[in-house]
C-alpha cells in the first residue's frame, strides 16, 4: 500500500512571518490609497468640467480592473516561500 498520495496531517500549520504580514498589510493599504486617489481625480475632473463621463468611464474601468487584480493576487507556487505559506497548504509540503 502506497502512502504517496495519502493526506498529510501537519502538527503545526505553517505560520506566516511577521514581515510578510506587515508587507501584505502595507500592500493592501497602498492599493486602497491608489483607488481612493483615482476616485478623487475622477471627481475633480468631473467637477471642473475638464472631462466628460464618457471620457472618464473607460479610464476608471481600467484602473479598477488593475486594482482588483493587484488585490486578489496570491502566490500559487508549490515552493516553501513565505508567499506560498500564506496560501492554502498544498499536499507536497
Amino acid at each position: 500500500m502506497s502512502t504517496q498520495f495519502a493526506p498529510q496531517i501537519l502538527a503545526d500549520p505553517p505560520t506566516v512571518p511577521r514581515s510578510v504580514r506587515n508587507a501584505s498589510t502595507l500592500w493592501f493599504a497602498a492599493v486602497g490609497a491608489g483607488a481612493f486617489e483615482a476616485g478623487l481625480a475622477v471627481a475633480g475632473m468631473l467637477a471642473d468640467g475638464s472631462a466628460s463621463l464618457a471620457d472618464v468611464v473607460p479610464r476608471m474601468g481600467f484602473r479598477l480592473m488593475v486594482f482588483a487584480v493587484a488585490s486578489s493576487w496570491r502566490c500559487t507556487c508549490t515552493c516553501t516561500c513565505a508567499w506560498a505559506a500564506a496560501g492554502p497548504v498544498s499536499p507536497s509540503r
